[in-house]
Formats: structure tokens, C-alpha cells, sequence
């Protein structure tokens, strides 16, 4: 057995550990073994919410928006003791509504599976093995990304989560014993129907849309649809601004900001991300032609917290038609290897302008649609 520790000893240690724990994210404890106390590591545990807010699941759209919420879990060792058995248990609740639940979906490692010991697939397992000490930059940490559903209902799905991992009888008490760490993280959900969207994208890609439908209606006159290609963060933001953009065929300028980050080359729609956006009959002029309508881009950032977009110092500038580029797509680089302008990262496939007649499904009749091709985030104006 290892040697107790006074109650002097104990109180100091107990203070060592609030401090590194309080106002952090990261839990790091120096855990205590089963009935000693020895030189346990240090273990550094992270989880970051991709996204920290999730559209609610709307299964009665059609097409149904399915939404997902992503946990990004890092293990780090920073002692120089080699950790063996470590192991990441996690399971979901959903906070706010009675008989919802969050089940898991997918991972992006081999380590992880469903956790069949939890009802509702809503438990997650990941056993990472053996975990090298500091001294081993790339083997003494592990990075994995869960993700689950999010439900129709609630406030929020809490990630009840327990790591655990064992340590040989080489520290300093000479004997073999299991610590463990919990905690609990969190994802926000809820945003507005009309013009926001939030949700992790899975790994084979997916779309994600504003509105009840992506469908323009006279009472949300514009939506945007993006089709993700890979797994991803993703947020659409609309708002209306007159100082982005003045066109005498639409008077009512109106934008789309997104964050989705990454980049997305090739030379198929299958590789890029697809913009759809859409206007209703009502916001369009009689007698105006949607070949004569321009369309925007304004180079910065978007807080996918907030929403606010910062516009970069560039000015903003007409989108291209991808006729006009080279190839016909967008792209991020040139032929030489340097950066593409601006102007030729995104560019409009297709306009639509869909027919008044009875003929044409009750939400598109008379309205405007148009899809876009492109590498990158941005606020496109319209």
C-alpha cells in the first residue's frame, strides 16, 4: 500500500487540484487511486460542442432537416508515465422536453462505438488502449469527434462523459490502480427558423436550409440551402442590409453569411460547397429579369456565435456567372500553385425562374432561384 497522506497533506492536495480545475474548460486532476495516493499523471481532458448552438431536427419538413450536435474530445498525458486501458464513456439527455432524445450517429475514429449498455443508442465508448507519456509528442495524446442527433425539442443535450485509465506499479506508491475523471458538456439548441441554421455535418456530407422547407414563402421571403460535401461546423445567417448591394432589377438587397470552415475543390458538384438561394415572387419587380440580376460577394468573417459579419477591407464585387471561369468552376488555387482571386473561388451555376402557372408547386410559383458553386465561407448579397 502507499503511504496516507496527513490531513495537512490532504487539504493542500485538495487546494492544488481546485485551483488547476476552477474557470478552466479542460479538467486536470492528479486522481487519486483506490485507497492511496501516488504519482499519478496528469491528464488533460477537453470537450469543445461543434457547433455550441443547434438548429432544433424539423422530421415534418419536407425534405425533413436532420441536425446534429458534435463533441470534440482531446485526451493529453502530460506526465511522463505511460497510461494503459484508457477508455472515454459518454451518453446524452436532453434538457427542456420530455421523451426526446440525442443518439449517437458517428465518429471519426476506429476507437469509438455505440456503448450498448446505454438505452435509447443515446452512450458513445471509445477505448484509445495505451497512451504514451509527455516525453512522446504524438503518442501521448488522443483527439476523437463524436456526434449525435439533436432532437425536435428541448434547450439543450448535456454530454455526460467519465474517462478512465489505469497506471502501472511504476509510480511512486509501487502499485497498479484505475483513476478516472466526469464531466458534463453541453450544446445550446434553438435558433430562428427563418434565418438561421446550425449543425455539425456528417462525415458523407449533407444540406442544411432556413426556412420551414428551404422553400420561399411570402412570409419568409428568402432562403438559403448549402450542401456540404464532408463532415463539417456549419452556420447560415441571413439578414437584410441596402448598403451591401443596389441593383434596379431587385431594390431589396438581402444577404447570406456563411461559416463553414474548410475548403472544398475539385471538379464536380460532388466536391464544392452548393449555395442554393432562393426569393419569393413577392420581393421581385414586375417585369424584371432574373438574367439581369446580380449577385454580391463580400470578402470577411462571420461569429457563428452571434452573427455578425466583419467585412475584410476588400471591396465587395459582382459574382460571376461559372461560364466565365476558367474550366467552368470555381477553384482555390492557380495552375501555378498561387491563390486564386477572389473572384474566381465561387460563381453562379444555374438561375431559375420558375413559372407563375398552376403547374408549378404552390411555394416556388413566380419566384427566383439561384445556385452557386463554391471553395469558401463568405456573405453573398442579392
Amino acid at each position: 500500500m502507499g503511504t496516507s497522506l496527513t490531513a495537512a497533506g490532504q487539504a493542500k492536495r485538495a487546494l492544488a487540484h481546485w485551483l488547476r480545475a476552477r474557470g478552466t474548460v479542460a479538467l486536470l486532476c492528479a486522481a487519486a487511486a483506490s485507497g492511496s495516493f501516488g504519482a499519478s499523471p496528469l491528464v488533460e481532458i477537453s470537450i469543445t460542442a461543434l457547433p455550441a448552438r443547434v438548429t432544433l431536427a424539423r422530421p415534418d419538413a419536407v425534405p425533413p432537416l436532420v441536425t446534429r450536435a458534435a463533441y470534440e474530445v482531446t485526451l493529453k498525458n502530460l506526465s511522463t508515465n505511460t497510461l494503459n486501458k484508457v477508455s472515454f464513456k459518454a451518453a446524452t439527455t436532453v434538457d427542456g422536453a420530455i421523451g426526446q432524445v440525442a443518439p449517437y450517429f458517428e465518429d471519426n475514429s476506429t476507437a469509438c462505438q455505440l456503448d450498448t449498455t446505454v438505452s435509447g443508442n443515446r452512450g458513445v465508448v471509445c477505448n484509445f488502449g495505451q497512451v504514451r507519456g509527455s516525453a512522446d509528442a504524438s503518442g501521448s495524446g488522443r483527439s476523437v469527434i463524436v456526434v449525435f442527433n439533436a432532437p425536435s425539442e428541448g434547450s439543450r443535450i448535456l454530454l455526460n462523459w467519465t474517462a478512465s485509465y489505469s497506471e502501472g506499479g511504476n509510480d511512486s506508491t509501487g502499485a497498479s490502480h484505475t483513476d478516472t475523471q466526469a464531466g458534463v458538456a453541453e450544446t445550446l439548441l434553438g435558433t430562428p427558423t427563418d434565418t438561421e441554421a446550425k449543425s455539425y455535418i456528417k462525415a458523407s456530407g449533407d444540406s442544411l436550409f432556413t426556412g420551414l422547407t428551404g422553400a420561399a414563402t411570402p412570409t419568409d421571403q428568402w432562403t438559403t440551402t448549402v450542401k456540404v460535401p464532408k463532415a463539417a461546423k456549419a452556420a447560415i445567417f441571413e439578414s437584410q442590409d441596402l448598403s451591401i448591394c443596389s441593383s434596379s432589377v431587385i431594390p431589396t438587397c438581402v444577404s447570406t453569411a456563411l461559416s463553414i470552415p474548410g475548403t472544398y475543390t475539385g471538379t464536380t458538384s460532388a466536391s464544392f460547397l452548393i449555395i442554393t438561394l432562393r426569393r419569393d415572387a413577392q420581393t421581385i419587380p414586375t417585369g424584371a429579369k432574373i438574367r439581369d440580376a446580380e449577385l454580391f460577394y463580400q470578402p470577411g468573417s462571420l461569429n457563428e456565435d452571434t452573427g455578425v459579419f466583419t467585412p475584410s477591407a476588400a471591396p465587395s464585387f459582382k459574382v460571376k456567372n461559372c461560364s466565365e471561369l476558367a474550366g467552368g468552376v470555381p477553384g482555390r488555387f492557380n495552375t501555378d500553385g498561387s491563390d486564386a482571386a477572389e473572384e474566381d473561388r465561387r460563381c453562379i451555376k444555374t438561375r431559375t425562374e420558375y413559372s407563375k402557372s398552376n403547374q408549378t408547386p404552390f411555394d416556388f410559383r413566380g419566384d427566383w432561384e439561384f445556385i452557386l458553386w463554391a471553395v469558401e465561407n463568405g456573405r453573398i448579397s442579392f
